[in-house]
């Protein structure tokens, strides 16, 4: 739908798009649809594959709390047509068609072409469509291109947000269409009184809200995580393998899958580092099934610096779901913490029980090198400029 880096243009957090992702990130993505990988530096999720995709507990891990389709897309959910076709009628620019259809949680509401859509002379030719409520006011409202249609007869879909129709009084909702494409006409399917067939998309219980319809159809994802989260459970996963397919099956919202702590670092509180054999995972944190009920307040969200204050009543981990694996450093009360790979692509800090604040901060690796190297630079310098007056001076005199 997005073209690459229009994320970046508008500040917005994208899991996918044209940039240099890190390998484990990638992993991940992979995980939630295999044919995504474009290249080495561009991802992007596959439209045959995204009706699945969209519902993939990676994204759930990543954070990632909108998901977009381009607005030809067939609305998700539960297909119902209300009418049984006994003729055909003919739509024509300017003119409006309407029906009745019981109240539900609408996503998309249509026609039913008795031939294919024509291909407009006027690029923003488009069919309007209208929920109402039985006093005629408007409870939601979208359009769709011509152009996005297809070439057969058969259902022409406008998504809309209507989700919230199942309240309308009365039991049913009017859905109207008006067709605004200058030159060109619509042959639909219509009932033995006249009204046209309406092929229906109802919401279903998906963990899925159709929030925006127009040029771009885009749901919120319901069950996805805070970016920035506490984990009051965490486990030790040695194989990172076993971690992706951990995460792509959905692990408990409370519970962080980390890496084995790397040579130097304190072990998880639990018990020692290494105490789990291989390939086994073991719960290193907080009792079995307890949330811990932390509170969280991001204080600092920019980007080289992430500044939270944690509440917990038992020690936890502070999880953050981006790919901040290198160059990041990580400080608990102002002292230096151990910065753990987490759910494979991101980071977590293991923060004891009570009010402690938290700071994750970037720090380029080739930053102290690049300040020697610097200063030295500097020194040469400003030694050759000290020489060079000294051999005028030698000169002169």
């Amino acid at each position: 739908v997005f073209m690459p880096s229009t994320g970046a243009y508008y500040g917005l957090r994208t899991a996918t798009g044209h940039a240099f992702r890190a390998q484990t990130w990638r992993d991940l993505l992979l995980a939630a649809d295999p044919v995504g990988y474009q290249s080495v530096s561009y991802l992007r999720f596959s439209g045959q594959n995204a009706p699945v995709t969209i519902h993939s507990p990676v994204l759930d891990r990543m954070a990632v709390k909108y998901f977009a389709f381009a607005p030809g897309a067939l609305p998700l959910g539960d297909p119902v047509t209300v009418g049984r076709a006994a003729g055909e009628a003919v739509l024509r620019d300017g003119r409006s068609v309407q029906a009745t259809v019981p109240a539900a949680a609408l996503r998309g509401v249509g026609l039913q072409l008795t031939s294919g859509v024509p291909r407009p002379p006027d690029g923003f030719a488009r069919l309007d469509a209208e929920v109402l409520d039985r006093s005629g006011r408007v409870l939601a409202r979208s359009s769709r291109r011509l152009l996005d249609g297809t070439g057969g007869p058969g259902p022409f879909y406008v998504a809309v947000t209507g989700e919230g129709a199942r309240s309308a009084p009365g039991g049913t909702v009017r859905v109207r269409f008006t067709l605004r494409a200058p030159g060109s006409t619509l042959r639909l399917a219509r009932t033995e009184a006249g009204v046209p067939v309406l092929p229906t998309v109802r919401a279903l219980a998906d963990g899925l809200r159709l929030v925006y319809a127009a040029d771009a159809v885009i749901y919120q994802r319901l069950t996805a995580l805070p970016r920035i989260r506490w984990a009051a459970r965490a486990e030790v996963v040695p194989d990172p393998d076993e971690v992706v397919r951990r995460v792509a099956a959905g692990p408990a919202a409370d519970t962080v899958l980390l890496e084995p702590p790397r040579s130097g670092g304190p072990a998880a509180s639990g018990g020692p580092a290494g105490s789990a054999g291989a390939g086994t995972a073991v719960a290193v944190t907080g009792p079995a099934g307890s949330a811990g009920g932390a509170r969280v307040d991001v204080l600092e969200d920019s980007g080289d610096t992430i500044r939270a204050r944690v509440d917990a009543p038992v020690p936890g981990h502070l999880v953050v779901a981006d790919a901040l694996q290198q160059g990041w450093t990580v400080t608990v009360d102002g002292r230096p913490a151990l910065l753990r790979p987490a759910d494979h692509a991101f980071v977590a800090v293991e923060v004891p029980a009570g009010r402690h604040e938290v700071t994750y901060a970037y720090r380029p690796p080739g930053r102290p090198l690049g300040g020697v190297v610097t200063a030295l630079a500097l020194a040469a310098l400003a030694a050759l400029l000290v020489a060079d007056r000294l051999r005028r001076r030698e000169r002169i005199a």
